[in-house]
């Protein structure tokens, strides 16, 4: 069939259109359970061999066979760049247009998008941690956002409050 070629070991190689360019790849069968099978090219990541590792790694260690769900730290990094994650649900959207201080009518109108961001800004300093405290909070948002709101303007400290009690609720992070 076409892209099937059969190596010298009698396997059959990967067919190239659907494998990851610079990486090997492996064939896996999966049985859908409705009597069908289905192939996928799984990506095998190249490996390399370290002299210390035996030094470095007890020989208890066993690796785990869970799922790991990778995500960049951001703890230790203050410059946050790239897309914003954090979507505002419906209860954030009426949290912000509810707020006499905050809403599009209030004294302090504050936009959904900077909302957004701030919240944002928070989760991936907390990441899975405990929720850092309000006066980093506050100050990591102004510095990020570049934002400066006037001395009658607690909006940073009224959302993270907000975004506090909303965390606590659900248990976890939000994206």
């Amino acid at each position: 069939a076409g892209g099937d070629k059969e190596k010298k070991d009698g396997k059959k190689a990967a067919d190239p259109a659907h494998s990851v360019p610079g990486t090997l790849t492996e064939q896996l069968k999966v049985n859908s359970g409705k009597g069908e099978t289905k192939k996928f090219n799984l990506p095998i990541p190249e490996t390399q061999k370290s002299s210390t590792f035996d030094k470095v790694v007890p020989s208890t260690f066993r690796p785990s066979h869970a799922y790991i769900r990778h995500r960049i730290n951001y703890n230790d990094d203050y410059s946050f760049t790239g897309d914003v994650e954090y979507e505002l649900t419906h209860e954030d959207e009426e949290w912000l247009q509810s707020s006499k201080k905050y809403g599009p009518k209030g004294d302090f109108p504050f936009s959904e998008d900077l909302m957004e961001k701030a919240i944002d800004v928070m989760e991936r300093r907390t990441g899975r941690d405990v929720p850092i405290e309000q006066s980093e909070a506050v100050a990591l948002c102004k510095r990020q956002l570049d934002f400066e709101p006037v001395k009658e303007n607690k909006v940073l400290d009224d959302l993270y409050n907000y975004w506090k009690r909303k965390r606590q609720r659900l248990r976890k992070t939000f994206f």
